[in-house]
């Protein structure tokens, strides 16, 4: 399928998150003449004729009018230095996160390590998962770098004493091991061979069984085990820097009272540069006396520049028509949250406005929306249906049902996977046991055994 430019640049602009749309528009800035930034001048007009001044379009760009300047709207000084002190503080926050293997890389001068094990090391040290385990097996490591497997085993020892305590572990039970070690008392040494020996019983909480093996009381084996749920099994996740510490909202609703509209809905703008065509390039395309060249670099940037502020308001218009429909559709949703989720398709909300599922997934692509009741990526209002009698149930809706169940239950006598599928049949909500087991499993909940508390 051919595209045109025009159309092409409506689907790129469309699917950018704010941040990146922001950048990109900086770069525009940049590279296309005819492009510049207008700049409102403070006026004197009230903010409701401001308001309806704003959201007036020209039709052409031969109908915006030059921007105006004063040299009275100048900030004073203290609002400059404000300015300034803010600044300096963002700044300051800006720091170069460390990785993993950053932070061991500075450890290896601790080691008495002989050249050769250093560079075995720069092996092993590649070899590292996320959570800061070997992934390859020792004799496949020992083979590919030619080395026998003794050595290999003694230079993994020696990088285990390195930070964070449990790194070059080829096993949970491994890694829990080796922070045992570094703890004393008879208390840990029985904690290190329960790990080592005798771990399934420990995951079951068959404290009874580990007392009658380790000749003590299950009450002992209980305080051992609180003491082995303070480790860390995955002692390479602090390092991990892949998720965002925050987030900034492409769109936000809020609620309003006593309007027609329960919900106002807002594509944020925050930052975003408000282009225009240029004075000198739009007086440039009437003038007859350019040569042929310069004519056609003046109409090609102006041009460009047009489609540009054309697909910005395409952005605008298409989220703003997607949100307001989503809100139609899921008005319970805004008031009490995932649990009221219905099932929604972007086939459906496709259907509504007349425009390509396609155009929906693109518009919906990684862009966040502030709600009442929480920030949330907009994919996630849309799910899959499952059967619950007389109407159907969003797949994250049943899902949040499940957790509120576990979250519910006594300790002592935890749910099955087969007693919620009886509770949620009662509920009018249709689940196999296996689905149940499926969603506590993406929730990353533990089956009824490990929640037991003795």
């Amino acid at each position: 399928m051919m595209l045109l430019p025009q159309m092409k640049l409506n689907l790129k602009i469309l699917q950018l998150p704010l941040l990146e749309l922001k950048q990109n528009l900086e770069a525009e800035l940049n590279q296309n003449p005819a492009l510049e930034e207008e700049i409102e001048k403070e006026s004197e007009v009230s903010s409701d004729e401001s308001n309806a001044l704003s959201n007036e379009q020209p039709d052409t760009w031969e109908e915006i009018e030059e921007p105006t300047f004063s040299n009275d709207a100048e900030p004073e000084l203290v609002e400059i230095r404000e300015l300034e002190k803010r600044k300096n503080y963002q700044e300051s926050l800006i720091v170069q996160r460390t990785t993993l293997t950053d932070f061991i890389y500075s450890q290896l001068y601790l080691l008495d390590l002989s050249d050769e094990e250093e560079l075995w090391s720069h092996e092993l040290i590649g070899n590292l998962n996320e959570d800061g385990f070997l992934k390859e097996n020792l004799s496949s490591l020992a083979r590919r770098i030619q080395t026998p497997e003794s050595a290999l085993e003694k230079l993994i020892k020696k990088l285990q004493q390195l930070e964070p305590a449990g790194v070059f572990a080829k096993s949970i039970e491994e890694c829990l091991a080796i922070q045992l070690k570094r703890k004393k008392g008879a208390d840990s040494e029985i904690a290190h061979d329960i790990v080592m020996h005798n771990f399934e019983l420990l995951q079951k909480k068959q404290f009874t069984g580990l007392a009658g093996i380790y000749k003590t009381s299950p009450d002992h084996i209980q305080t051992i085990f609180e003491m082995i749920q303070h480790l860390d099994p995955k002692p390479g996740k602090a390092f991990l820097t892949a998720e965002p510490l925050s987030v900034i909202p492409d769109i936000i609703i809020t609620a309003q009272r006593g309007e027609k509209e329960k919900y106002k809905t807002e594509v944020e703008e925050l930052g975003l540069p408000k282009l225009k065509v240029t004075s000198e390039y739009r007086q440039m395309v009437k003038d007859r006396s350019l040569d042929t060249k310069t004519k056609k670099f003046v109409k090609d940037n102006v041009e460009k520049a047009l489609w540009l502020v054309e697909a910005l308001n395409y952005r605008k218009a298409t989220l703003t028509a997607i949100t307001k429909e989503i809100v139609k559709r899921q008005p319970v949703f805004f008031e009490k949250g995932f649990s009221s989720l219905k099932p929604l398709r972007m086939k459906e909300i496709a259907g509504s406005l007349n425009i390509h599922e396609s155009t929906v997934s693109r518009a919906i692509a990684g862009k966040y929306i502030q709600t009442p009741v929480g920030t949330y990526p907009l994919r996630s209002f849309f799910s899959g249906s499952v059967p619950s009698g007389a109407e159907e149930e969003s797949q994250k809706s049943v899902m949040e049902r499940i957790k509120q169940l576990i979250e519910d239950e006594d300790v002592k006598h935890p749910l099955s996977d087969q007693k919620i599928v009886n509770i949620l049949s009662e509920e009018g909500i249709q689940l196999a046991r296996r689905t149940v087991a499926k969603y506590r499993e993406m929730m990353k909940i533990l089956p009824t055994s490990l929640r037991r508390v003795r």
